[in-house]
């Protein structure tokens, strides 16, 4: 399995080179880091730590929607959709200071929905493997 991560740490080695912006990298390395960084940051401290975050760009939600379907996490895509349309204004990605607000007074159902979709994340032990698998795929075809 550790042979397979190394797909993904190349991946992360094309942004460190000068200029390199995330839109620049292959769809299935773009993929898998968005993924990989989205579990990290829910990992360390759940929805309320991805939804705190400012993302370069302000890109909307759904890129990560969009990325956790490609990968095979369809029921966490569906998740997190479900978590971005409780926002009670549009486009959260655009105000972190709604956003905020939203998050520290935000009603119990949003607060039940996100804990009930990190419990299923945190349950998880394979989420690398179907990054590692997805980019596997990916470069093989």
């Amino acid at each position: 399995m550790v042979q397979d991560r190394a797909a993904l740490l190349a991946c992360y080695a094309m942004l460190k080179q000068p200029g390199e912006r995330l839109q620049s990298v292959s769809e299935p390395c773009r993929t898998a880091i968005i993924v990989d960084t989205a579990l990290g940051i829910i990992g360390n401290g759940g929805f309320q730590y991805f939804f705190e975050a400012n993302f370069p760009d302000d890109p909307d939600y759904s890129l990560f929607i969009e990325a956790f379907d490609r990968v095979g996490l369809s029921e966490i895509a569906q998740g997190m959709a479900t978590l971005v349309t409780m926002f009670p204004f549009e486009a959260p990605h655009q105000s972190a200071e709604r956003r905020l607000r939203f998050l520290e007074t935000g009603p119990a159902e949003f607060e039940q929905a996100a804990q009930q979709l990190e419990n299923s994340i945190y349950a998880r032990t394979d989420l690398d493997a179907i990054v590692d698998d997805f980019l596997r795929r990916s470069t093989a075809s």
